[in-house]
């Protein structure tokens, strides 16, 4: 534990408050200290609150000091002087300090097994995820292993009666093989010889130069192994039989739509996103009043920054166009769940969000405001929004709309309704 003591250390950050910290010794900007960026200053034990004049940040002696970019940074950190230092743990959203985050830092991980990185995406359900998980560590209750730990049953195949191993449930079944002849010959994969789950798998996987997680080809063999196995079990234990053609039943599609605020209240909608491996985000945002027509709607490229960062940038810069507004009852709706709990339960942030968090929070202290949860598909205008920040430079507000914004914007105001089935909820069982 003391080992570790050093590295855990420099993920402890201070909020600056009355800015009783050391102005280039702790750790109150960015992930370092500043003297590390200015390393004349190292003698230096000047405190953050000699760089205040009258509650905000003396730009006078921070251009002496500093350099132009640092000191732009530095302006958008809120001042409030009603508080005092508080330390928290960086790597936690909350900023308190966890065993699992520190043991995260200090842990030696090994490298990434695409295999089992692949199973885990937003495209595939939990319940298929950990089934995979399963499956390729062959921990699967088939006859044959039943058998080996004791058990007495009838042991064969639901579908030919030959013996029931794993491998025979998803290769070499005449069932599994037809499913398989049918995908492999659509993809145009062979796959010959083998002997286990794990290299049929591996040789799917890096039959073309497909293999990006979450992509149809990667997921097609994943749900193959998913759908044999369900078919098995209803075969065994619905007496339903074995059929290679059997079609999942779909649930009635979702309904999703736009509602209007009340009388005198304002809605802001708000989307952000991040592409290129976080080198490029965006944000979109719209406002409409109590009849559905548009106030105001604006798109902007940040620059690189992650999905989190983008949402709540999006909602920060949202917030500012409202005030100048005078807008003061205020309905918002994000499709980014993480960014209204934050809201709700009060969570200060990480290193890299807690200032914007304490900007957006000062931003909503003087207005009434509520915030909720809206299904992407009901949130279309700001998402459409969200995508076109990209083709931007900087920020672009406008009023008037057309084309496909425009013909969203018209069908939430007159309360038409969108229906979208989500994969999700496919009767898997």
């Amino acid at each position: 534990m003391l080992a570790s003591c050093s590295v855990t250390e420099q993920h402890i950050r201070g909020r600056i408050g009355r800015g009783e910290l050391f102005f280039w010794h702790d750790y109150w900007m960015g992930d370092e200290p500043l003297v590390n960026r200015f390393p004349s200053f190292a003698s230096s034990m000047i405190l953050v609150s000699n760089f205040y004049q009258n509650g905000s940040w003396h730009i006078g002696k921070l251009n002496d000091a500093l350099l132009e970019d640092v000191v732009t940074e530095i302006m958008k950190i809120p001042i409030d002087e009603s508080r005092i230092y508080e330390a928290y743990w960086a790597p936690t959203s909350d900023g308190k300090f966890t065993t699992k985050s520190a043991w995260e830092i200090v842990r030696q991980r090994h490298s990434i097994n695409f295999v089992f990185y692949s199973i885990w995406h937003r495209s595939i359900p939990l319940s298929i995820s950990f089934f995979l998980w399963r499956l390729f560590q062959d921990w699967i209750p088939v006859d044959l292993r039943l058998k080996s730990k004791g058990f007495q049953l009838v042991f064969k195949c639901q579908h030919c009666n030959s013996k029931e191993s794993l491998f025979h449930v998803m290769w070499e079944c005449p069932l599994a093989s037809q499913v398989w002849n049918y995908f492999a010959k659509f993809f145009q994969i062979y796959i010959i010889h083998r002997k286990s789950i794990y290299q049929i798998i591996w040789a799917w996987l890096f039959s073309s130069d497909y293999t990006k997680k979450g992509h149809i080809h990667i997921l097609i063999p994943l749900f193959i192994f998913w759908f044999l196995w369900v078919e098995r079990n209803d075969a065994k234990h619905r007496n339903l039989g074995m059929y290679p053609n059997r079609k999942p039943s779909l649930p009635k599609p979702k309904v999703f739509s736009w509602q209007k605020p009340l009388t005198g209240e304002f809605k802001l909608n708000v989307d952000g996103g991040s592409k290129y491996d976080c080198q490029s985000a965006a944000g979109g945002r719209l406002l409409r009043d109590h009849t559905g027509t548009l106030i105001f709607s604006f798109v902007e490229n940040f620059g690189p920054y992650n999905s989190l960062q983008a949402e709540l940038m999006a909602l920060y810069r949202g917030l500012l166009l409202c005030i100048e507004h005078n807008v003061r009852r205020l309905w918002i709706e994000m499709d980014a769940k993480v960014v209204i709990q934050m809201i709700h339960r009060g969570h200060k942030g990480s290193a890299q969000i807690r200032y914007l968090l304490a900007s957006i929070r000062k931003c909503l202290s003087v207005i009434s405001f509520r915030i909720s949860h809206i299904h992407r598909e009901g949130n279309q205008a700001a998402d459409l929004l969200s995508n076109q920040g990209y083709m931007h430079q900087n920020l672009h507000v406008f009023s008037q709309v057309k084309g496909q914004l425009k013909g969203i914007l018209g069908l939430d105001k007159n309360n038409l309704r969108s229906e979208f089935l989500s994969f999700h909820e496919l009767e898997y069982f």
